[in-house]
């Protein structure tokens, strides 16, 4: 690879071809044997999901439900790219493939209850990611990262889900 965002060697699959939904963790990765794919075990793996209507709840509804959980809120996808929602990108490893990190662009991570007024969590209204192995926590994107946006969307223009 190019640099280490580079994703123009990889292999694109779209997660909804498999039957994934969202989110593709190693371990899920790891006992799916992906019939319809042919891997490579020299290049990067990225897999992509396009938008998925009602995915997430906006903000202003959750904070008209009451609802005492604090979910993610937002867009139901990221606002500048309408062609993919999500990825996952996984590095080749003697063993298969080792995750590097899932990048959401298709929710905005909201802090406090709903009398708070929903806040969005700093720094994550353009997008976050989860690195591996440490998922739980949330980062804020780069342009480093919204190139490796663009490279996917790119892909997913000329490769639509079947």
């Amino acid at each position: 690879m190019a640099h280490d965002y580079d994703l123009s060697d990889a292999q694109f699959f779209c997660g909804r071809d498999f039957k994934f939904q969202h989110g593709v963790y190693p371990p899920v990765l790891r006992k799916s044997h992906l019939p319809k794919a042919t891997l490579d075990n020299n290049r990067t793996l990225v897999f992509w999901f396009p938008p998925k209507d009602n995915a997430y709840p906006t903000m202003h509804s959750y904070a008209q439900s009451g609802s005492s959980v604090v979910p993610n809120g937002g867009v139901a996808t990221d606002l500048d790219y309408g062609h993919v929602a999500t990825f996952g990108v996984y590095l080749p490893f003697p063993a298969g493939f080792k995750g590097r990190a899932w990048y959401d662009f298709d929710h905005w991570p909201v802090v406090g209850l709903p009398a708070s007024g929903s806040i969005l969590a700093p720094g994550l209204a353009n997008g976050h990611y989860h690195a591996w192995p440490g998922t739980d926590a949330q980062h804020p994107v780069t342009d480093s990262h919204r190139q490796m946006l663009m490279q996917v969307v790119a892909y997913a223009m000329n490769h639509p889900p079947l």
